[in-house]
């Protein structure tokens, strides 16, 4: 069975909560509870090459079998974990060749979604 892990961003306070085992560090639900402005990442019960969680919202960096790599984002659709770049494709498939790496998310590292049309050829 997958674990079931989540994580929140808050954007006002630009603060990130993981959870553990006896529920989410800190304000999470105050912040629910006041209807306050956070985002909340559910676990894709997956790990990068380096053996990292990885979460909706993650900056990942791929290799394809071709040698390239470029950046992409971790996204939920229609029921399955997807990584988003120039088109929409299937984490899980990366993820069984060990060509996923997270790099960092959308909220604490915006930078790299500006940085995104990098793709190197290696």
């Amino acid at each position: 069975m997958r674990e079931l892990k989540f994580r929140a961003y808050h954007k006002g306070n630009c603060e990130m909560l993981q959870n553990n085992q006896q529920g989410y560090e800190g304000n999470v639900f105050q912040w629910l509870h006041e209807r306050q402005p956070i985002d909340i990442m559910q676990y894709t019960g997956m790990k990068d090459k380096n053996r990292n969680d990885i979460f909706e919202g993650d900056v990942v960096k791929i290799w394809t079998a071709s040698g390239i790599k470029y950046k992409a984002i971790v996204e939920f659709n229609d029921g399955c974990f997807d990584i988003v770049h120039e088109c929409r494709d299937y984490l899980k498939v990366y993820v069984g060749n060990r060509s996923v790496e997270v790099i960092g998310n959308i909220h604490e590292n915006p930078e790299l979604l500006e940085q995104n049309n990098e793709t190197n050829h290696e």
